[in-house]
């Protein structure tokens, strides 16, 4: 089941309360909300890094704000970090993507050993194995087994590049 993404208020109160400066990322209070001033940065950084800031009895993703101050519309689907900092809300580094493709763009996993994603070893056939395993397409995966690390990394880095193009990420 996909992922809902909160609904913005309307263009015009996003207008109202802030100023986005799409060369640095910032958005800036035009008025004073809750305990911060007119010409501040409101919000604070969540626990997983996404910058947030609360107004109208809600609390709001400030990237999804920076993007809709950016095009003058809502957000679709998700907006993603292309260099993968959340709390990066330059134009340049927000993208509109579905999530699947925001997935595709996910940092390593703190849990994987080899540095590479979706790279592994494993018992294939008796033996020990390098196994490429890349997600595309809600969930089908290509599965791929090797003797050589070095052939393993060549091919991951391959069909992330063939099947997630722009929202590919090695590492």
């Amino acid at each position: 089941m996909p992922k809902r993404t909160k609904p913005l208020p309307p263009i015009e109160r996003l207008q109202e309360l802030f100023a986005y400066n799409p060369d640095t990322g910032a958005l800036i209070l035009r008025v004073k909300l809750g305990q911060s001033d007119a010409g501040s940065e409101p919000g604070y950084l969540n626990n997983i890094g996404y910058r947030q800031v609360y107004f109208d009895g809600k609390i709001y993703s400030v990237h999804r704000i920076c993007w809709a101050l950016c095009h003058g519309k809502h957000p679709t689907g998700e907006v993603d970090h292309e260099n993968g900092n959340r709390s990066d809300n330059r134009e340049v580094n927000l993208r509109h993507a579905t999530s699947s493709q925001n997935n595709q763009n996910r940092r390593l996993s703190t849990r994987n050993k080899t540095g590479i994603k979706g790279v592994f070893l494993v018992k294939w056939n008796k033996e020990t194995r390098w196994r490429v395993s890349v997600g595309h397409s809600q969930g089908q995966y290509y599965i791929t087994h090797f003797q050589c690390f070095g052939q393993a990394v060549k091919h991951s880095h391959e069909m992330r590049a063939k099947l997630h193009h722009e929202f590919a990420r090695a590492a």
